[in-house]
């Protein structure tokens, strides 16, 4: 068990009456961050990032504290003993300055907006020194309402957009307007506010490293990227913890995206090469153009993908995975226990699961499908080659069309086989043809049935 972690959730009940309900509580938070932060390890975080991640994950928890017995009668206070973090102590004691500070920043950006020309046309920034954002209305401490901040840049400027952010969500779209337009909007701590780079053509927004937050009034943000209508950004990297990502009718050659909770949904997306992970959201894409290569990746959220491309991965743990498309190279689709849905055809297909079930109306060269418990249901053009199908419970049940024939080979210890093509049935070891031959159709299953039908 982390010892931070420990410590911050002791912090948390410090100012809170002892009774039976916050202790179950207590023990609920500590299980539900030890087990966050494990996960964030596994998936290759540092300690202090899988910290990070666990604390930012708790969500405001004031109503569930304000709840248990006898708090009503106290104040809440923060951590006394070894505190996380003192910026809730700060925004305590400066809660009636801020409301002055605003209104002094607000004022004061206002009168730099209207002295200052704005540009009649995208301007040229590659090659400057990094900027801090915003550095003109973001005050050393306090907090940030509503911030909005526009700055434009000459498409054919910007080789590559990254945002490694932690509160925001982010959309990317399409516009009609001639520059490639950033839009960040922010609420909360002004330490916390993203900054903003642009250098050697590469424009990038990143959240601060390593500052902890109390979860009760936790920070949010948008950033909105508008790209020009028929401009291909070269590269873009999208990462946020807490925040979601959507993208609609973008044009972006290299597009590599990451959520921890947050959902990512692309639609009318064009790009050659997609990359897309998710801790506990889900993923969503529609492509509007045939892509080289899409990997699709969630630990807890599903997987729904529409579209044509040359090599397709989806994997998921326990969420479902949909797709529909033609796959020109290679596809491979693999769940733990969630359910896989597949429409299309192309190259040879991989599919696994170890309990959830398998369905697909399909036209591949080939297929291999392996599995545990999970049953399969198959609606399948007859195969170009040879063919595996292995379960150790779960049945298999395969749909074929009229055909000029194919081979049947199959291995099971209790469970039953029947080919409708030939009339054929048995168990154990044996084989079958039909017709003058052709792919091996080749099954192997414990206890589960086999049962090849006619479309």
């Amino acid at each position: 068990m982390n010892q931070k972690i420990t410590q911050y959730v002791d912090g948390l009940f410090a100012g809170l009456p002892h009774s039976r309900e916050a202790d179950e509580l207590r023990e609920e938070l500590l299980a539900n961050l030890n087990d966050r932060y494990e996960d964030e390890l596994a998936l290759g975080a540092g300690e202090e990032k899988a910290y990070e991640h666990a604390i930012a994950s708790l969500g405001d928890i004031r109503e569930a504290l304000d709840g248990l017995p006898g708090a009503a009668a106290k104040a809440f206070s923060p951590p006394l003993s070894k505190p996380v973090n003192p910026l809730p102590w700060v925004l305590g004691a400066l809660a009636l300055v801020t409301v002055l500070v605003g209104a002094l920043v607000l004022g004061f950006f206002a009168y730099q907006s209207s002295a200052t020309p704005q540009p009649q046309a995208p301007h040229s920034t590659a090659g400057s020194v990094p900027e801090a954002l915003p550095a003109s209305s973001a005050p050393a401490s306090g907090k940030l309402n509503g911030l909005a901040v526009q700055k434009e840049y000459a498409p054919d400027e910007v080789t590559a957009l990254e945002l490694e952010l932690t509160y925001e969500n982010v959309t990317l779209a399409g516009w009609d307007g001639e520059a490639l337009k950033l839009e960040v909007e922010f609420h909360g701590p002004a330490e916390l506010a993203p900054k903003l780079t642009f250098q050697n053509g590469v424009l990038r927004l990143e959240s601060p490293k390593n500052v902890i937050l109390s979860p009760f009034d936790p920070p949010r943000g948008e950033v909105r990227v508008y790209l020009p209508a028929g401009a291909c950004l070269p590269s873009a990297a999208l990462t946020t913890t807490s925040g979601g990502i959507s993208l609609s009718k973008a044009q972006i050659e290299r597009l590599a995206l990451a959520c921890t909770s947050g959902d990512i949904r692309l639609t009318a997306l064009t790009t050659a090469q997609l990359a897309a992970a998710s801790t506990s959201g889900g993923i969503e894409v529609r492509l509007a153009a045939e892509a080289e290569a899409v990997g699709l990746s969630s630990t807890s959220g599903g997987l729904r993908f529409t579209g044509d491309c040359g090599s397709l991965s989806l994997s998921s743990t326990s969420g479902g995975i949909t797709a529909a498309g033609h796959f020109s190279e290679t596809s491979e689709l693999s769940a733990l226990s969630g359910n896989i849905s597949l429409q299309g055809g192309g190259g040879p297909l991989t599919l696994s699961t170890t309990s959830g079930r398998v369905e697909f109306a399909v036209e591949f060269e080939s297929v291999d499908f392996q599995s545990t418990s999970g049953n399969l249901k198959a609606e399948l053009a007859l195969p170009l080659e040879d063919c595996r199908f292995q379960t150790t419970s779960g049945s298999l049940k395969l749909s074929l069309p009229a055909n000029d024939g194919f081979s049947l080979h199959y291995a099971t210890t209790s469970g039953q086989v029947k080919n409708a093509f030939t009339g054929h049935s048995g168990k154990g070891k044996g084989s079958d043809a039909y017709g003058s031959g052709g792919p091996r159709l080749e099954f192997s299953t414990t206890s589960g049935s086999v049962t090849i039908s006619q479309q």
